[in-house]
């Protein structure tokens, strides 16, 4: 962790007040482009820095000679731009942590940067029902996969759940993260994280001493090749846990993207229906409902989600197996009660509630598009 006091150079001192800044507001990114004006960002709504602060290519040479870890500079030989791109996390006392992606462009480096909160959250303000989280929580082996865009939540909601088997369960935890983004603390679960680059070469590699160290549960931080893919149906097979992210749209289409990525499809869809709890798909937002003073609310994020259950859900694992996609979505639209036992929820659904929470107004729903949606609520 660094200290303020480590900002010695002058551009070092600006970076440290563009940090600074992005806690005076509501901020999820910062976003410096050389010789342009820094942005902050919340939700991929940007806003410009008020002081309108810009950065040289040598100024951000010299920010990231502070704040890049050691396993990094190490791989410098002649410039900093050897190591180009490169993804880390860095915190700052009494500031915050962040999560970075360090880059060229044709303008220069240019730097990425995701606020991560020093806490995990409680898994019950994230508003991800009981039922859901139950499925993962009592889990004793299987796969369990948290989907959505970029910014949707996906590491936080992942972190809150394991946070709560800290604090419930006596069990062995291994992470495998490129970087480390949140740091547990162990209570009544044991934590080992990894961090691919710094303490293992490759994600497979991780993958190959995990199991041999006997962990009840695997975190892998996101899944982004064919490899990892298999690395996690591989070791879910055996008996353990693994939670992982996955950049895909919805809750079927990521075991859809799942078993083509794969391969073998035969095998892979039913390993898939054998093994996978489920999906949990996520979209975040900013509430624009006010209180009954006529004021904003302090929390302005909440999540509306899509929930498919599938290690209890035979039907569901009948239309895996056979490749039934389109109908499994269907799920979705017209869900006899009998599946809605099982803890499917659609994003409509969540929708729906969220509007009669007072979360989510008519006005953002249109602003998002929902229109169908709001006229099924508006139907009753």
């Amino acid at each position: 962790m660094l200290n303020k006091s480590g900002f010695t150079g002058n551009a070092q001192k600006k970076f440290l007040s563009i940090l600074e800044e992005a806690n005076t507001g509501l901020t999820t990114d910062i976003e410096i482009v050389s010789q342009d004006i820094v942005r902050f960002g919340l939700i991929k709504k940007l806003r410009l820095a008020e002081n309108k602060v810009k950065f040289t290519n040598p100024e951000l040479k010299e920010i990231l000679d502070l704040i890049l870890p050691e396993k990094i500079k190490r791989e410098i030989k002649i410039d900093i731009n050897d190591v180009l791109p490169c993804g880390f996390s860095f915190s700052v006392k009494d500031t915050g942590h962040y999560r970075v992606l360090a880059y060229l462009t044709k303008h220069g480096i240019s730097l990425s940067i995701r606020k991560l909160p020093y806490t995990i959250p409680d898994i019950e303000l994230l508003g991800i029902p009981e039922s859901i989280t139950d499925m993962f929580l009592n889990a004793r082996g299987g796969l369990f996969i948290v989907t959505g865009p970029t910014g949707s939540g996906k590491t936080t909601t992942i972190a809150s759940m394991l946070e709560k088997i800290n604090q419930s369960r006596h069990c062995k935890i291994v992470t495998i993260e490129n970087p480390i983004e949140y740091v547990y603390l162990n209570s009544c679960s044991a934590f080992f994280q990894v961090e691919v680059g710094t303490h293992v070469h490759t994600v497979q590699d991780a993958m190959y001493h995990v199991l041999r160290s006997n962990p009840e549960i695997i975190f892998m931080g996101e899944i982004r090749s064919k490899e990892e893919a298999q690395a996690c149906l591989s070791i879910c097979e055996t008996g353990h846990v693994v939670v992982t992210s996955y950049h895909v749209p919805d809750s079927v289409s990521a075991i859809e993207r799942l078993i083509y990525e794969i391969g073998d499809i035969e095998i892979t869809k039913n390993i898939i229906a054998s093994n996978l709890i489920g999906a949990l798909n996520l979209r975040l937002f900013i509430s624009d409902s006010k209180d009954s003073e006529g004021q904003l609310p302090e929390t302005r994020f909440f999540y509306a989600f899509e929930y498919l259950p599938v290690s209890n859900n035979p039907v569901v694992r009948k239309m895996i197996s056979e490749m039934k996609f389109s109908e499994i979505r269907k799920f979705f639209i017209d869900t006899p009660y009998e599946q809605k036992k099982t803890g499917l929820v659609s994003f409509s659904e969540s929708i729906r509630s969220l509007y009669l929470k007072g979360l989510a107004s008519e006005v953002l729903l249109n602003q998002h598009r929902y229109y169908d949606i709001l006229a099924t609520i508006k139907s009753g």
